[in-house]
């Protein structure tokens, strides 16, 4: 069980960072000058659709996870 936490554990922090990622590239993709520059736009873009995707990549362990967690506990 202290190892499923762990592992719960690690995968929160790293939930964390991503949306910390998702933020910034959300910030970054608002200025209206990325638009004027179709390479930064298309590298932000991307940059985005990864960490989206690897977030909610993340959110889903973190469920399963989580679940297979309170049923060890209950």
């Amino acid at each position: 069980l202290k190892k499923l936490n762990d592992e719960l554990k690690k995968i929160e922090n790293q939930i964390s960072e991503l949306e910390g990622s998702v933020k910034s590239i959300e910030s970054e993709l608002a200025d209206e000058n990325v638009y004027s520059k179709a390479d930064k736009l298309a590298e932000a873009n991307k940059r985005y659709l990864t960490a989206k995707q690897d977030l909610d990549t993340q959110q889903t362990k973190w469920e399963t996870l989580a679940a297979e967690i309170m049923e060890l506990e209950g």
